[in-house]
């Protein structure tokens, strides 16, 4: 009875190690093609057949080809920002995502070009606002804040980035990763200057260093 056990065991997880290895045969397949063609041209026979596999096996695995594709993102992008689980700043996770991004532009382009942003922004939003809500409350520590604004100003932040990166990826990605981030930098440093002086009302942004570094970064890129 022992001995059956464990060989139960033992083939339920070689099974899930199967299932899993052929999920990401088929998210590969999948991004491959999305950088040989539009993702709507894209049909279930043509991963099957990229893969070597049957039609069915593809509808064991995933609905369909959104499903397919969430997934990837999902698998590719969660593995990046488990790495911040207890971050202490919000520039790394940044920078490794629009990395990622510059890495898959291909496939990121196809996806925004067929879908709109949702799954973008889906993306962006989930699992970034975690990391930049446990940012903002180590940035804003021991100032006695209200916890809703801490929550929006989070917010806020993440659709900054998420906005930039949308517009970075349109736009060919003509600045680097490292550049994008710096300008980002500057928004959340301002963000968090009205936010730590808001209470006292104390936070004049036309005599703030913050306006004045944003100029000068204006001046020094010719953006704007």
């Amino acid at each position: 009875m022992y001995d059956n056990h464990i060989m139960s065991i033992e083939t339920r997880e070689t099974t899930s190690r199967h299932s899993l290895m052929t999920q990401r045969l088929i998210a590969q397949a999948l991004k491959t093609l999305m950088s040989e063609k539009p993702l709507e041209k894209i049909t279930i026979q043509n991963i099957a057949d990229r893969c070597g596999i049957k039609r069915q096996t593809f509808y064991y695995h995933f609905r369909d080809i959104y499903d397919a594709l969430e997934w990837l993102y999902e698998e590719e992008t969660v593995s990046i920002l488990q790495q911040f689980s207890s971050v202490e700043n919000w520039e790394d996770p940044a920078l490794l995502i629009l990395k990622y991004m510059q890495e898959n532009s291909a496939a990121c382009l196809n996806v925004l070009n067929s879908m709109g942003n949702k799954l973008i922004r889906k993306f962006f939003f989930q699992d970034f606002y975690t990391i930049y809500h446990k940012a903002f409350i180590n940035l804003t520590a021991g100032y006695d804040l209200d916890p809703k604004l801490v929550d929006f100003f989070a917010r806020m932040t993440v659709y900054a980035i998420e906005g930039s990166a949308i517009n970075w990826l349109e736009e060919g990605m003509k600045r680097s990763p490292e550049e994008l981030v710096t300008m980002v930098g500057i928004y959340l440093d301002g963000m968090i200057n009205i936010l730590i002086n808001h209470e006292h009302n104390s936070f004049d942004f036309k005599k703030s260093n913050t306006k004045k570094a944003i100029f000068k970064v204006m001046k020094q890129k010719r953006i704007g």
